[in-house]
Parts: C-alpha cells; structure tokens; sequence
C-alpha cells in the first residue's frame, strides 16, 4: 500500500506539472503587427484610429477595419490588463465589432467593457440615440415636438405601452456560432417610465488567442438598462462574446447580459469561472473560422429610390446620410441575396427616427440560389431613417 500511494503521490505531481503542454498551441492568423497590449490604467480604444483595409495585411498598430467583414481586427502578440485596470471603447463611424487575434496568451484580471449605455432622462425629454457597444446598435430616440422611434438593429424594441414592458428589444437573433460577429440591438422610448431615450445594445468580440485566455476579472457585453429606476423593463440587448484558446482559465465573469451570446472554443474551461447565459464548451479548430466563409448566405440593399446604397454604410442616424431622398412619397428599393433560395422570405425593416418602425416583405424579382434580386416599394417618411435587410429560409 506505501508503494501504491507513493507512486500516485508522483503520478499526481507529474500530471500537474506538463498539464499545460498536453495541449498544442493554436494556429491564429496573428502577425503581432499592434504590439503587445498591457494596460494597467483605464484605456479607451478608438476604434475610429483603425486603417481600412483586408483584415488578413498587416497593422500598423490601431488595428485594421474591414467593411467587407465588417469588423475591426488587432493583431497582438499577448494582452494583458491588470487587476483595477479597465479597457473600454470609441466606436468607429460604421459601428463594427472588434476582433483580438493574439500571438500567445490573454490575461484579463481587470474588465473588458463592451457594455451598451443606459437611456437617458431629460427635460423636456429632447434626446438622441443612446450610443451601443461596437458591433451593436442605438436606442430608440424622442423628440417632444416630433415623436418617438423604436430600437434600431435586428430585433430592436418597439413601444409596446405598458410599463416595465414596452421598450425591450423585440426577440434573440444571431447564431450559436456568432458567426457573424454581431451585438445587440436597442431597445426603444418609454414614455411611461419617463425616458428621453431608449437604452442602446452591448457590442459583440472575438478573443482568439493560441495559447490560453485567462479571466480572473470580467468581460461584460450587456445591454444598457433604462434611465430611471421603475423602467426596470426597458433594457437593451446583451451582445456577443466568442473566445478561443488551449484552455480557458481563471476565477472571474464572462457576462453578455440578457439574452446574449457566448461560444467557448477551447480544450478545456475552469469551473471557477461565472458565465452567463452558461455554455458547452466546444474543441477548438485549428485555425479558427474567424468570419463566416466564402459562400455563405447574404442579402444586401442594391440602391433606393434609383440611388445606389453604399457598400459601407454608416451608422450616424443624425447627419450625412448614406443616401438622401428629395421625396416621402413611395420609392422602391432593391435587394440583391448570394446563396440563398429564391423560395425564401426577404424583407426590409424600415426605422424612423422619430416614429415607429415597419417590416415589410420583397418580391423575388430573378435570379437563383447563387444570385437572386428582389424588390419592394416603401414610403420612407421625413428625417433620418435606418434601412435594414433580411433574408429567412425555410
């Protein structure tokens, strides 16, 4: 029995001391042409620094924004932010989400803030729309002489009219994958809770790393919550956290709010971590799909009104539209989808500003699976007003 319990005393120590090699290192399409980021102070990343381009180039240290991708991509050799300290940051004029690819290992003992921002509460309630987390969207907006707006993004809220219920976000949306990379949506006004504004979405990022990511402090993607305390209804949507590494370590919070999303790709994950929504872990690939692949279904909006729509829209809902119409009359719009069948439903939500917001379906014009074009006619009111496509199959 000495013997036995000896050679397991060994075995044990053994075990414990390689257990970090038992796991190959990933394969991370990471130069480390942004350096090493090492906070120890509050920082705010402006993302509006980044240089546009294939986030596959190098960097020249602010990270690269790719509008095809929709993303703005950091290519680090290791992170690092200590305990106190907290990274936060200033969206680009396209509100895309951000993307970590890093050399060897991430170690969060601080917080990582991707958090959407509350409503606000003014006299005589004359606000703008409350600023997301990048990659997600706005707030509704009021205005005392105008109206009131819903949320904008995928499923932003609509005022529904009763208290501690209007105002939410309308449903979930995305995938299990998050792929794409995408936040939350914004919920709308409320009146009845007396908000100038709505509370906007939490942003969306992906943590690739080939060695491990440790999370001793948080990482947090929630919605903004509601300017006054009885709105306690009227919340935004949670955003998107997707990590990937050998292991994911520590004792800290991984948090993307309610009804928010989060993927682990890793070999193993501590227990001592508090996650919520909670996950399965999946085994990481090697490389990573750190976008949606060559092929995948899409729909996008051709032009409106005979104008052609931008290939890179941007996300400013108070000036320099991305197309302006002499008219509010009936325009028709025009959608083109890839990889996608022409027996599906595509559709236009329609966000004003300052009033409600409205779906409706186009009509398959030509075209097959590969390529497809549709249309419809909308009456796009006066003002600033939000276009959105989508495309459902069966």
């Amino acid at each position: 029995m000495k013997k036995h319990s000896t050679f397991a005393a060994v075995f044990a120590l053994f075990t414990a001391a390689f257990a970090p090699s038992l796991f190959a290192q990933l394969s991370i399409p990471s130069d480390g042409s942004d350096g090493a980021l090492n906070v120890t102070s509050n920082i705010v990343i402006d993302l509006s620094k980044s240089a546009m381009g294939t986030w596959t180039t190098t960097s020249s240290g602010n990270g690269i924004y790719d509008p095809v991708q929709w993303a703005v991509v950091f290519k680090y050799s290791s992170v690092n932010i200590t305990n106190g300290a907290t990274v936060t940051f200033a969206n680009h004029y396209g509100n895309p989400p951000v993307v970590w690819l890093v050399q060897s290992n991430v170690t969060i003992n601080g917080t990582l803030n991707l958090n959407g921002n509350p409503g606000t509460a003014v006299v005589p309630f004359d606000a703008l729309a409350a600023i997301p987390g990048p990659g997600g969207f706005r707030g509704g907006t009021y205005d005392s002489t105008i109206g009131q707006g819903d949320g904008f993004g995928p499923g932003g809220g609509a005022d529904g009219g009763g208290q501690n219920n209007n105002g939410k976000y309308q449903s979930a949306y995305g995938n299990p994958q998050i792929l794409p990379l995408i936040g939350g949506s914004g919920a709308s006004w409320t009146a009845s809770c007396q908000n100038g504004s709505g509370p906007s979405g939490a942003g969306a990022i992906l943590i690739a790393a080939s060695g491990t990511v440790t999370v001793n402090g948080q990482v947090s993607a929630a919605g903004g919550y509601a300017a006054t305390n009885e709105c306690n209804g009227n919340y935004g949507a949670g955003g998107g956290i997707r990590i990937v590494g050998t292991q994911i370590l520590g004792s800290g919070s991984i948090n993307a709010g309610p009804d928010g999303r989060i993927r682990a790709e890793a070999n193993s994950i501590s227990p001592q971590l508090t996650i919520t929504p909670n996950i399965d872990l999946v085994a990481p690939a090697s490389p990573p799909v750190i976008f949606p692949p060559t092929g995948s279904p899409s729909v996008n909006i051709v032009s409106v009104a005979g104008l052609a729509a931008p290939t890179d829209p941007q996300a400013n809902v108070t000036s320099s539209p991305d197309i302006g119409l002499q008219t509010n009359g009936p325009v028709k719009v025009v959608l083109q989808t890839q990889n996608f069948p022409p027996s599906g439903t595509v559709a236009l939500r329609v966000v004003p500003t300052y009033s409600a917001s409205w779906i409706t379906n186009a009509t398959f014009v030509s075209g097959n699976n590969t390529s497809a074009t549709w249309q419809l006619t909308a009456q796009i009111p006066l003002g600033f007003c939000v276009l959105q496509a989508h495309a459902t199959s069966q």
